[in-house]
């Protein structure tokens, strides 16, 4: 899910600050523990459509912003010029220009535009940063703001790494620190 406050999406952040929130959660999942009451944190990975409880030791985990690949893979791939449900639009299935909320929305309202791993808002609601940095930073998703041709996943967008809108957010992606995926 995309970063949050009260249910909906973080917005207004640039690429910079992203990656800083990243940083900060990776020292948190890090810092010591009264071993007595935490000694694991459990994390769910879809493994054939299903949730699997993975059992993790917190000083190993990592936190960062999702590699295209990863965002796209999230997404269901880009076989076809889809979108992450399917290869046809549904306006009951993400929040885009065309549903007229014109504002971000709950992570999660949704349900029928999750994609095939079961992961909510890869379509609309708002542009998130991913890894990557060049000149330009890669967004993915489409927002709010923007129509349905650019919420398939095979859209991207771009912006420099210091700006930051009301319709861009970030997902974070956790794993197990020298994890090779």
């Amino acid at each position: 899910m995309p970063g949050e406050v009260n249910g909906y999406p973080v917005v207004g952040v640039s690429w910079y600050e992203a990656n800083a929130y990243c940083r900060w959660l990776t020292e948190q999942l890090r810092a010591p523990r009264d071993t007595q009451h935490v000694s694991h944190c459990t994390f769910y990975a879809w493994r054939d459509g299903e949730p699997e409880a993975l059992d993790l030791q917190p000083e190993t985990l990592t936190a960062r912003l999702p590699t295209d690949q990863e965002w796209t893979a999230a997404a269901g791939g880009e076989a076809g010029d889809r979108y992450p449900w399917g290869p046809e639009w549904h306006e009951s299935c993400a929040n885009t220009g065309e549903g007229g909320i014109s504002g971000t929305t709950p992570v999660g309202m949704y349900p029928s535009g999750q994609s095939p791993l079961g992961v909510w808002d890869m379509a609309g609601n708002v542009w998130e940063w991913l890894a990557s940095q060049g000149e330009e930073c890669p967004l993915r998703g489409g927002s709010w703001g923007y129509n349905q041709r650019l919420a398939r996943v095979s859209a991207r967008n771009g912006h420099y790494p210091d700006l930051s809108y009301h319709n861009m957010g970030f997902r974070v992606v956790v794993f197990p620190a020298g994890a090779d995926f």
